[in-house]
């Protein structure tokens, strides 16, 4: 879990960024706080996430679903390889308003809960197509202690949707994210696009209709912005970074003084002005990063928002940092305008 932290007083939001061996309980002890500060409403945010151990994909879904809900069954070529797991409904956050967001790097166990909870009509699932991973390995050790992986099953969703992609002859297509179309974003739940429409569909508890063939597509389809070259390169040679370190060096002391006991006021009236957006490109050219008027215009918001959140990490850590990048997050922001979706969906209204 990378963060959780309230975004009003209802909603809260969980973000986890793979499913390691404590990924259950870490999820457990998050729902837990934010319930204490008055959890009405639950994003949790799995884009990005490649996935992990299957036990705690499962365990996740069990936190979220009722008693007696299969939340993922494997299938393989020998029996023994075949298994089902279905919740056992001994969770106090079943009945959650629940919106769970996804895009291309979600993988694997994201695919499992996603699925899960997209097939029994629990919550909504948003963003974009998951990346399509589905197969079950299993791991053999050898004497000189290399060892191989042989692919003993696949993983299907409650309703029989196979997860795993197809990978066909070419692997630079298979690496392509599915296609999503254009979808009708907030106006439809169904989305009959073109790519979608080879697809085998299949139907939720409620009747919805879901497509199989690989990869879990969204109820509701939200393309991310993407970042011009300029500010990705920004991003990736740590611009943002030392631009925080030399900003506290600079100015650390009074910044604390004023901010460092109220994120609030910080979150609503600080700007990052001109003086400190000339620093940042003055940073990204020694470090390689050839100034492009045009891309920098175009992502300026999103460029303050990155500085801002990395001054507030330095403060407050991810809670301080998250919030700010979420404001810029289309994604996010349409997400939460579905919760009446959510509800109705899953029966909670």
């Amino acid at each position: 879990v990378d963060v959780s932290y309230m975004v009003d007083v209802e909603i809260g939001y969980i973000s986890v960024n793979r499913f390691s061996a404590t990924t259950k309980d870490e999820f457990e002890k998050a729902l837990n706080k934010l319930k204490e500060q008055g959890l009405k409403k639950l994003v949790l945010d799995l884009r990005n996430n490649p996935g992990g151990f299957l036990d705690q994909a499962f365990k996740m879904a069990d936190e979220l679903l009722a008693s007696g809900k299969k939340v993922v069954y494997t299938k393989g070529r020998r029996s023994e390889f075949s298994e089902e797991y279905v919740s056992n409904g001994g969770s106090k956050f079943q009945n959650i308003p629940l919106i769970i967001l996804i895009n291309h790097g979600s993988a694997s166990a994201s695919e499992i809960v996603s699925g899960a909870i997209q097939d029994w009509d629990r919550g909504l699932i948003v963003g974009e197509t998951s990346f399509g991973k589905g197969l079950v390995q299993r791991q053999f050790d050898l004497s000189d202690s290399s060892a191989f992986r042989l692919t003993i099953a696949r993983y299907y969703t409650p309703v029989g949707r196979l997860i795993q992609k197809p990978y066909g002859k070419d692997m630079a297509e298979y690496r392509k994210p599915l296609a999503d179309g254009e979808g009708d974003e907030i106006d439809n739940l169904e989305h009959k696009t073109e790519s979608d429409s080879a697809r085998p569909k299949f139907k939720t508890a409620a009747g919805r209709t879901v497509y199989g063939g690989g990869g879990i597509t969204p109820d509701y389809i939200i393309k991310s912005e993407r970042l011009t070259d300029y500010t990705a390169q920004l991003r990736g040679k740590a611009v943002f970074l030392e631009f925080s370190n030399r900003f506290f060096e600079k100015y650390g002391t009074d910044f604390k003084k004023k901010y460092e006991t109220n994120f609030k006021e910080f979150m609503s009236e600080y700007q990052i002005n001109d003086e400190l957006l000339n620093l940042i490109q003055d940073i990204g050219k020694k470090k390689g990063v050839a100034f492009n008027k045009e891309q920098y215009e175009k992502d300026i918001k999103f460029i303050q928002a990155l500085a801002k959140a990395q001054i507030a990490r330095t403060i407050w850590g991810n809670e301080g940092s998250y919030p700010i990048i979420q404001k810029e997050d289309e994604q996010f922001q349409k997400a939460i305008k579905l919760f009446p979706e959510a509800e109705k969906i899953a029966g909670l209204h």
